[in-house]
């Protein structure tokens, strides 16, 4: 299949995002070829209409028809799974207590088209990385099993101290909200690999208050999360 330029950098880009995953490397960089081809750097509608325009110059009906975007259960926005790997890998060889299937997904890879909402905290059971691709900068709450935590925007915005992806390493509490104050947008559009594939039942939801105590420099936001969030597991 023939790219454009543009979609050939950005796909180069996230298959060197996709490679900072050490997991990954056990899968013989399989994903990263995969990101190369199906996250294209522009949409073009259709019709007469065949100009180009940049992925932030599209409303939120536009990329749901034309990504064919499914509503999420959380309620949180839009997605599509756009790759699904067809090697699996046995649970007893990975690590963590894995219920459900008695196999894993090397990785798998979605669209995530956010509306202005939040996401109360949760964790997976696999790694993944939160790639940027338009619309609002995404606002990220890390809380690690060290006790350690981290606090970062994901977005356009470089020089001013946004990153363009973050790599949620298996076992990290991950709260975040799409914030429209920084820019004019109803959304955020990111790409999301993991690696071992997702699976819901690697999935969990945290427990707020316990972490409010465990995490204490946090507390409010934490609250503030699960009091926001249209998720209310």
């Amino acid at each position: 299949m023939d790219l454009p330029a543009s979609s050939f950098h950005v796909g180069v880009r996230l298959g060197r995002a996709l490679l900072t995953l050490k997991s990954l490397r056990q899968v013989g960089g399989a994903l990263a070829v995969v990101a190369a081809l199906a996250f294209p750097a522009d949409v073009r509608a259709a019709g007469a209409d065949d100009s180009f325009r940049p992925l932030s110059a599209y409303s939120v009906e536009e990329l749901v028809k034309l990504l064919q975007l499914e509503p999420h259960p959380n309620g949180t926005g839009f997605f599509q799974r756009v790759y699904t790997s067809p090697q699996s890998v046995v649970n007893r060889n990975l690590p963590g207590n894995r219920t459900g299937p008695a196999e894993r997904l090397t990785g798998t890879l979605i669209y995530s088209l956010l509306l202005p909402t939040y996401s109360a905290l949760h964790r997976l059971k696999s790694d993944e990385v939160i790639l940027f691709l338009a619309g609002n900068p995404l606002e990220v709450l890390l809380l690690k099993p060290d006790g350690s935590s981290t606090q970062l925007t994901v977005g356009a915005d470089l020089r001013h101290g946004q990153v363009s992806s973050v790599v949620i390493p298996a076992g990290t509490w991950m709260g975040y909200w799409s914030n429209p104050a920084l820019t004019s947008h109803a959304y955020t559009l990111l790409g999301a690999p993991v690696v071992p594939g997702f699976e819901y039942d690697d999935f969990e939801h945290a427990d707020a208050e316990a972490l409010a105590h465990q995490y204490p420099a946090h507390a409010a936001l934490i609250r503030t999360l699960k009091e926001r969030s249209l998720d209310k597991h």
